[in-house]
């Protein structure tokens, strides 16, 4: 029996994104299947591998400390210590207390209740496309509504979902930032801004559909929390520590939340979250209260660290910064040259190609599922599907990638797009 009938036959499709390909080994920005099939890697996992696969540093960091010190649930220990301050120093000290869990899931639910701990209220603010996880009360605060259809809701209290500003969709008149902050003013007002407590949103839409907020929006969304004493969670899981170009989305914006949370580049590819405040917030939640079994155990907070050196030592930021001004280059092109494809946005290396059907602003979902396919049998791995309509092709490669893998993967990409075009055209 082939390894791929066998994971077939023994791992639930519910928690796969492909039954075709069984990955084997990868380094850098490359990837072979169990047949040897080598691939170009424009997912990153997830937007999680900042320096690439395998980094021989990361694996020196994580197995120098399994042979020293494993696990000794939420006890002091050097490497979380030494990442608390690490972290906060990527901040400019504009927090300070980080602490860490081990997903970006377990860090929204985190943020939520010291959200509730610290106002008292349990309602909040949620987003149109936003995507905060797959835990009970990520689904909740989701705004994706086919999440919420399979798997309910959780969270007691209300939940505004207010209008993210996607400029490509909006239907409504007048200036789309504008118009957003008044619709949140007035959501607010009419929910009662004395039964909500937090707004949580996303520097970008990620799952969403790669639909950046601008800074004037994000400076509006902490006006109002200031406004009605809101506590503002900002989630960075996906776009911190230079996935958007800078090192976190919300400096550029030249705001602070009260709450950022930082998680897929943190560990080099092992499950870590930050979730980074004032001493003030903290102090005023119970100590002991959020402890956890394996947040900040010493494995991940040793590869934190050493990923937080690689991204010194490498100049990641800016190496990302400048790749994704060659990706947003070829993308505006190709909205010229291609009919299928109705918009391309970028937040630095974070990318969506919003496939349409040719002559018109329909989505094409139709498309959109089948290229992740198609890219694979260009030698490129890409994201699954995304965005609000489920037809966004999204991908973002390593900020490190090489500049010859990333014209290659581009040109691949490209086939692909050239190639749904012509189908959908004939």
């Amino acid at each position: 029996m082939s390894l791929t009938a066998s994971t077939t036959r023994s791992f639930p499709d519910l928690a796969r994104v492909s039954n075709s390909m069984v990955v084997e080994r990868a380094k850098g920005s490359l990837l072979w299947d169990t047949e040897d099939n080598e691939y170009i890697d424009f997912a990153s996992g997830v937007l999680v591998l900042a320096a690439g696969q395998a980094d021989e540093r990361i694996a020196e960091a994580v197995s120098a400390q399994a042979r020293t010190l494993t696990n000794v649930y939420a006890h002091d220990t050097r490497p979380r210590s030494d990442l608390a301050e690490a972290i906060l120093e990527t901040t400019g000290g504009d927090f300070d207390q980080a602490f860490f869990m081990s997903t970006g899931s377990e860090g929204i639910e985190t943020a939520l209740k010291i959200a509730r701990a610290v106002t008292g209220r349990h309602g909040l603010v949620a987003f149109s496309g936003a995507f905060h996880g797959k835990t009970a009360s990520g689904v909740t605060v989701d705004g994706q509504a086919g999440v919420r259809d399979v798997f309910g809701s959780t969270i007691v209290g209300p939940v505004v979902r207010a209008h993210y500003p996607y400029p490509y969709r909006w239907m409504l008149p007048g200036d789309v930032d504008e118009t957003a902050l008044a619709l949140l003013d007035a959501q607010i007002q009419m929910e009662g801004a004395g039964r909500i407590g937090a707004i949580l949103m996303e520097a970008f839409l990620g799952a969403g559909g790669v639909v950046p907020a601008s800074a004037r929006f994000l400076r509006g969304v902490r006006e109002i929390a200031d406004r009605y004493n809101l506590v503002f969670i900002l989630d960075e899981i996906q776009s911190g520590l230079g996935r958007s170009g800078t090192t976190w989305a919300y400096q550029a914006a030249g705001i602070t939340p009260d709450l950022l949370l930082g998680a897929k580049h943190l560990g080099g590819g092992l499950p870590i979250v930050a979730i980074m405040s004032s001493r003030d917030v903290y102090d005023r939640v119970p100590a002991g209260s959020l402890t956890s079994t394996f947040g900040g155990n010493p494995l991940s907070t040793a590869a934190g660290l050493a990923m937080l050196r690689i991204f010194d030592t490498d100049d990641l930021v800016a190496r990302g910064a400048a790749a994704a001004v060659e990706v947003a280059a070829r993308m505006r092109r190709w909205e010229q040259d291609y009919l299928i494809v109705g918009e391309c946005r970028s937040a630095g290396l974070s990318c969506g190609i919003e496939l349409v059907v040719p002559g018109t602003t329909e989505p094409n979902r139709v498309a959109a599922n089948a290229a992740k396919a198609l890219a694979a049998t260009h030698g490129l791995l890409t994201m699954p599907a995304a965005g609000v309509y489920g037809n966004v092709l999204r991908f973002g490669p390593a900020l490190n990638i090489p500049e010859n893998l990333l014209d290659d993967g581009l040109d691949r990409l490209e086939s692909v797009i050239a190639e749904l075009d012509r189908v959908t055209a004939a």
